[in-house]
C-alpha cells in the first residue's frame, strides 16, 4: 500500500512506542477504542502529503458541485488540520490512517 510505504518509518515508530507502552502500562491500553491522534507536525512533509492525498483521492469523497484541483483540495484539508478542525487518526489494529473532523 503506497500510503504505508510513504510513512513506513513513522508506522514502525508507532508500533514500537505502542508495544513499549503495553509492556510498561498494560492497563492503560484500551483495546476497544485503540486510536492514536497524530499531529501534522509529527509527519514529514512527504508523509503528510501522502496522508492528505490518500484522504482526498478516496472513493466517495465529495466536494460538492464545484470542481477543485488536487492542489486546492490539499490546501483546504491542510487548513482544516492546521486550525484543529480535523485530526489525523491512526488505528494500530489494522494500520489504517484517516483524517476525521474534530469533535
Amino acid at each position: 500500500h503506497c500510503l504505508t510505504w510513504v510513512i513506513e518509518g513513522y508506522l514502525t515508530s508507532l508500533r514500537c512506542r505502542r508495544t513499549a507502552t503495553e509492556l510498561m502500562f498494560p492497563s492503560c491500553i484500551d483495546r476497544v477504542d485503540a486510536v492514536m491522534k497524530i499531529s501534522p507536525q509529527q509527519l514529514s512533509a512527504e508523509a503528510l502529503t501522502g496522508v492528505v492525498d490518500a484522504f482526498i483521492l478516496r472513493e466517495g469523497t465529495d466536494y460538492g458541485v464545484q470542481e477543485y484541483t488536487l492542489e486546492e483540495k490539499r490546501r483546504r484539508v491542510l487548513r482544516l488540520l492546521e486550525r484543529g478542525d480535523a485530526e489525523i487518526h491512526f488505528y494500530p489494529e489494522n494500520e489504517h490512517i484517516d483524517i476525521v473532523m474534530a469533535r
